[in-house]
């Protein structure tokens, strides 16, 4: 049996093109919920979704505008914390 070929899903791989993924990407460029300067605390819908899913988990109410965020990984969020957790002028 051969074995299927190995998709390489890296940033900026040109080799992989999924149509569906380019108009997605089209299609939110114009969106401003999709795009925003720092900080990017992720779509509205989903700090909703994970608000609500936090909440029939643990019982635990969480606020999606200001004590949920989205980041794209844990370096991302790494950053995030660092923000929240240092001021100016700390070393």
């Amino acid at each position: 049996m051969q074995k299927p070929p190995i998709q390489l899903l890296t940033c900026g791989n040109q080799s992989l093109r999924t149509l569906h993924a380019l108009r997605a990407t089209r299609e939110a460029v114009g969106q401003d919920d999709a795009n925003s300067g720092l900080p990017f605390t992720g779509k509205a819908n989903l700090r909703w979704a994970v608000a609500d899913q936090l909440q029939e988990r643990s019982g635990v109410a969480f606020n999606p505008e200001t004590q949920v965020v989205i980041t794209c990984g844990e370096g991302d969020a790494m950053v995030d914390v660092l923000f929240v957790a240092t001021d100016p002028g700390d070393v």
